[in-house]
């Protein structure tokens, strides 16, 4: 996660009456990702996670969608600390549905705030929050408390490579680095070294028995005051132009698990300069929490299926996730085979530097990969806006602004607008036409004959501003 993926603020111009997004081929079509809500053990497909069928998860407690689920936005203590905006904020298991057609709720580890009375933040656990609103140049000020569960009941639900350093041996060669192990980091943050959260700064739970209680780096705020075991403090001075950022997890040898697994929630920075914009009508104001827009938070994400032991047979359902659960890869398919007469894998995705191209064959005791291993990325296929899988909102004929920040693992988004198809009854889905040449189709149109087609492009809705 240490790519910049920087945010992006937008005007839409919205003239239709259902916005609808997805329209990459693995997102595309009646019926989305490769969670089959019917499908029994023996591995017939059964039905898709259908599309749009949810609506999107709002800012604050009043704007939940029809799951439940909404953004919980931050209260911040402005007494504690001068000048600054003070929270302190959790980290525990949790779970949440994520889609009606979902067996169950989806097992997550997440944030939440403890130091508010409010009883629609405080202590709860939603996905993507607690949000902070900040201010440019007033400092906002955390006490990070990690409440997982001590020793293998603090384990992660995901599989986890433990020969990457950092998630295996740590120094002393005899203790293993726990997966309980978690910190913040301002994504986009313009912060000092010791409150950057880097993969060295980190904490266990309190009363965790492993001798590596924080990263070697962890430093606590000088005039805060000092933290023990299972916390930490950070400054973020805000001193940078107003954007849409996400504070996320980033502990060393796991950061790209954690986040999947739901470390990661909102944190929006804006300054006069916006403000004047929002008061003099160039900005729209929505009014209220969407003073400021309107925020979709992008990520992709997969779900263990029914038949996971057809689609998946090395996946551990006793370790990591049940059906409705999240899944992740966890086989590295090497392009080279050292066992096939010709050495290479047709299934292979990536090169294994410790063998050679154009493959040879290696002898057995170098031909073993790690099980569960790393993969370089990781494309999953289900997109998830705010936390819920396919949604829709429905909007006026008037002027929108969304913030958009995508938050996926690797994924890049190409996210355009179409006008609904007349002919489909719920009027929310997109017509698809094959991805093949067409003379009427623009010159950029793919051609690539993609599973699913393409959107018609007859029915392009408004440009994005």
């Amino acid at each position: 996660m240490r790519r910049q993926h920087l945010p992006i603020s937008m005007i839409l111009i919205a003239a239709l009456a259902t916005l609808v997004w997805g329209t990459d081929p693995c997102f595309a079509g009646p019926g989305g990702g490769t969670y089959y809500a019917n499908s029994p053990a023996s591995g017939v497909t059964g039905t898709a996670l259908r599309k749009f069928v949810d609506s999107l998860p709002g800012l604050g407690y009043a704007n939940r969608n029809n799951l439940g689920q909404y953004i919980p936005v931050a209260i911040p203590d402005t007494t504690t600390f001068f000048g600054s905006d003070y929270y302190e904020i959790g980290l525990k298991d949790y779970t949440q549905k994520l889609h009606s057609d979902l067996p169950k709720p989806t097992r997550l580890r997440g944030y939440y705030q403890i130091n508010t009375t409010d009883t629609t933040v405080r202590n709860v656990n939603q996905y993507l929050g607690p949000l902070i609103i900040a201010t440019k140049d007033r400092p906002v000020r955390v006490k990070f408390v990690n409440k997982l569960s001590t020793g293998t009941a603090g384990n992660l639900f995901i599989p986890v490579d433990t020969s990457l350093m950092g998630a295996g041996l740590g120094p002393d060669g005899v203790h293993s680095y726990t997966e309980n192990r978690a910190t913040l980091h301002l994504h986009g943050g313009n912060t000092p070294w010791i409150s950057d959260g880097t993969p060295h700064q980190w904490t266990v739970p309190f009363g965790d028995p492993t001798p590596y209680k924080k990263g070697v780096s962890t430093r606590d705020v000088p005039d805060m005051p000092a933290t023990g075991d299972g916390e930490m403090t950070f400054y973020w001075p805000n001193q940078q132009s107003g954007r849409l950022m996400f504070y996320h997890d980033h502990a060393y040898g796991i950061t790209r698990l954690n986040v999947y697994a739901g470390e990661a929630a909102g944190y929006l920075l804006v300054d006069p300069t916006e403000d004047a914009m929002i008061n003099s009508g160039v900005l729209p104001n929505l009014g209220g929490v969407y003073r400021y827009g309107i925020p979709l938070v992008i990520q992709d994400k997969t779900f263990v299926p029914q038949n996971i032991a057809v689609q998946d047979s090395k996946w551990d359902t006793a370790k990591w996730g049940q059906p409705g659960d999240l899944w992740f890869p966890h086989v590295y398919e090497a392009n080279q085979d050292p066992y096939s007469p010709d050495g290479s894998n047709p299934f292979g995705r990536w090169d294994y530097g410790p063998w050679f191209w154009p493959p040879v064959n290696v002898d057995a005791a170098h031909a073993v990969l790690p099980e569960p291993t790393a993969t370089p990325e990781s494309f999953a296929d289900t997109p998830l806006v705010n936390g819920a899988a396919y949604p829709y909102l429905q909007v006026q004929p008037r002027v929108y602004r969304f913030r958009i920040l995508n938050a996926c693992n690797d994924r890049a988004l190409n996210l355009q607008i179409y006008y609904a198809d007349p002919a489909d009854p719920t009027g929310k889905e997109i017509r698809m036409v094959p991805a093949a040449p067409n003379p009427t189709y623009p010159p950029d149109w793919p051609t690539d004959g993609r599973t699913g087609g393409v959107p018609d492009p007859a029915t392009v809705g408004p440009n994005m501003i």
